[in-house]
């Protein structure tokens, strides 16, 4: 007979094993569409915070704490059962984040306020929509029309992110359709139809016609041999795949905008919109299926036109550089005014795929400034910032609105493409992708508060100087009184103890203004970046924790730079490290200063305490002084008493004596006798 035994499990032992396989990546494959939000708390105006003791105090912030999350929550839950409840063929009851979880080893019956905070769970969900051509149709399973539509919603700490993944080419029940099939379904046909206007018209650049070079040689401006026709229909494409798509599925499955949802509680703080194509490179013919078995994956060649060391230029074909300009023309269509920024473009994972995007990048010129026009430069036209659309603003101000998801301040999402060599493995494409909006959204979260952070740093070194100032006071001032007082002590030297203690009053006098000054100056460092959300030491804190979490994941990405352009790795040295450092800094100088003006608070109170000490000390002289001479004065006095009492018996003696001597004297005889006595013995 075996014997199972019962095993005593942790009641932490399923949240410790599955921490780090949470968030497991999209399975996905090319085309793909991206549509990833980041989603902050908005933290409403409160109230002032009220003036009880401290347990109440803190049962008053624990409360706005939770009620907080539960809101937040209450409006991304209501955003899950609108998506899950607006397309058919879900007949699973729609997952939502639970915020009011209680943590392991505590039980939920003797959960009390703050005791322990709540957390959501799960932390991470994935469902899948399928979005059939006609929503009205009924059955049992989707059809196979249907796109396919993984949504991956997962609650950090500060923040939640939901990612769309359309994968155009995946029906229900069967293989995914690759480049070269003819997919089912009108809007899949509509979607493949776009993308091969894309390779067709960006890829023929990749080769040359009768002995001619290709046009990939030649410099990306002016663009060359692009017809109006198909500038017209790239421009098209980059407007259906990166807007209008999305519009329709918002559309069609009846949705409210947005802030209508989540406008009370939430923020956008994060808005990627992505495109993944397979294209064989400068191979002569395509690289298919994406699982390669025992040979070799495909990648882009040449190692970005540098070698191994990234010493010299390679010996081998500069693939990546030849695809990204060959895809220009289409790039160029993806975002307002790309010629006129610093776009991001470079290999990723070993060179299995192409990372290309402006992530935002300012302007570096106008048209204006060196030609009449784009149509200089560009002569086919039809670019997408003619596209967008001008109107006045509430305070009479130009806003411009690209597409549906541009804002009122210039606001809009940040685009990019992902070319794969060939057709992409569908698990390292999902993890690619999960990868670089996750690396996005922490980038952003980090910078988060920004302005504020910055202004706290004019706001610190101006507190800086003022407490240098108040240092040099201090300094100054008892130096001059202890000179005065000295000299005065030299000129008058029997004032001596009168004018130690004028002295000890002018310091104390001072010492007292200064420490109300700083005691105040320590109120104002406290109100330094009050509008931070939670305040600017748990910014500041958090800040540094998503830039090293970023920064980690950069490195994970396994960057490949492309000779001329700009790697993603190189824009995180050089423009975002800085202000990583920033904010570090910031966090660094304010603790330095509040330990500074703590070092120098103690160091006047500690002064000030020594001159009481001295004045109490020379006090505590002259009371011995007067008490000795109390001692003195009574000594004596108790030696006349005796003296005295001596007298007094010597005298009655004499009165005796004097009595029987005069005898008949009588009672008169004795009185002037006595009389006599007294007025030689008391003066």
């Amino acid at each position: 007979m075996s014997i199972i035994p019962t095993i005593p499990y942790s009641a932490q032992y399923n949240t410790i094993n599955r921490e780090g396989h949470e968030s497991p990546p999209p399975i996905l494959g090319a085309p793909t569409f991206v549509w990833h939000l980041g989603i902050s708390p908005h933290e409403l105006e409160k109230g002032a915070v009220p003036d009880v003791p401290l347990q109440e105090m803190h049962d008053w912030f624990a409360n706005d704490y939770e009620m907080g999350r539960e809101n937040f929550f209450r409006d991304i839950n209501s955003l899950l059962r609108l998506l899950q409840g607006s397309v058919p063929f879900s007949s699973k009851k729609p997952q939502v984040f639970n915020s009011i979880c209680v943590p392991r080893p505590w039980k939920e019956e003797e959960w009390t306020q703050g005791e322990p905070f709540r957390v959501t769970q799960p932390e991470h969900m994935r469902f899948t929509l399928w979005w059939p051509d006609d929503l009205k149709q009924q059955g049992s399973e989707p059809p196979i029309d249907a796109l396919r539509i993984k949504v991956h919603a997962t609650a950090y700490r500060d923040y939640v992110t939901l990612s769309l993944y359309m994968d155009a080419g995946k029906p229900w029940n069967g293989p995914p359709f690759v480049r070269g099939d003819r997919p089912k379904g009108n809007r899949r046909q509509r979607i493949f139809e776009q993308v091969q206007t894309i390779y067709e018209k960006c890829e023929a650049r990749l080769a040359g016609s009768r002995g001619a070079r290709p046009i990939v040689e030649k410099e990306i401006l002016p663009e060359q041999d692009l017809s109006n026709a198909d500038a017209a229909a790239l421009m098209r494409a980059s407007r259906f795949l990166y807007s209008e798509l999305w519009d329709e599925f918002w559309q069609t499955l009846g949705l409210p905008p947005l802030d209508q949802i989540i406008g009370k509680t939430g923020r956008v703080f994060a808005n990627f919109r992505g495109l993944v194509l397979a294209t064989p490179g400068i191979d002569s013919s395509p690289v298919f299926p994406g699982s390669a078995g025992d040979n070799p994956f495909p990648r882009f060649v040449g190692n970005g036109g540098l070698n191994d060391r990234g010493t010299a230029s390679s010996h081998d074909p500069n693939e990546a550089n030849a695809v990204v300009k060959a895809f220009w023309p289409f790039i160029r269509r993806i975002t307002p005014n790309a010629d006129q920024r610093e776009y991001i473009a470079c290999g990723v994972m070993n060179w299995r795929a192409l990372y290309i995007s402006a992530l935002s990048s300012a302007r570096a010129f106008d048209w204006e400034e060196e030609s009449r026009g784009s149509e200089t430069d560009i002569p086919a036209g039809h670019l997408p910032e003619s596209l967008i659309n001008k109107i006045v603003g509430p305070s009479g101000e130009e806003v411009r609105l690209f597409d549906s998801q541009s804002g009122k301040s210039g606001e809009g999402p940040i685009r990019y493409l992902v070319l794969s060599k060939g057709e992409p493995h569908r698990r390292q494409i999902g993890r690619v992708l999960d990868r670089i909006n996750t690396m996005g959204t922490m980038r952003l979260i980090a910078l988060r508060d920004w302005t504020i952070v910055r202004d706290a740093s004019t706001q610190i070194q101006l507190r800086g100087l003022e407490l240098d100032t108040m240092m040099r006071k201090w300094t100054q001032k008892r130096s001059e009184l202890r000179r005065d007082f000295d000299k005065q002590k030299q000129d008058n030297p029997k004032g001596g103890r009168a004018l130690q203690d004028q002295e000890d009053k002018a310091l104390q006098e001072l010492a007292d203004k200064i420490e109300k000054d700083l005691i105040g100056l320590s109120a104002a460092l406290d109100k330094i970046g009050a509008r931070a959300r939670s305040g600017l030491h748990f910014r500041i804190n958090r800040s540094r924790f998503y830039a090293s979490e970023f920064e980690s994941l950069v490195a994970s990405l396994k960057i490949g730079n492309i000779d001329t352009w700009v790697a993603y790795d190189q824009f995180v040295t050089r423009g975002l490290k800085p202000a990583f450092g920033f904010i570090d800094g910031v966090g660094s100088r304010l603790l330095g200063l509040r330990t500074r003006l703590q070092t120098v608070l103690e160091g006047i109170e500690t002064s000030a305490l020594v001159t009481q000490i001295s004045a109490t000390r020379q006090n505590t002289a002259e009371l011995r002084s007067i008490a000795s001479a109390v001692a003195d004065a009574n000594r004596w006095l108790n030696n006349a008493i005796f003296w005295l009492r001596i007298f007094s018996i010597v005298v009655s003696i004499l009165v005796a004596a004097a009595t029987l001597v005069v005898g008949g004297g009588g009672p008169q005889g004795l009185s002037n006798i006595m009389r006599w006595v007294v007025e030689r013995m008391i003066p």
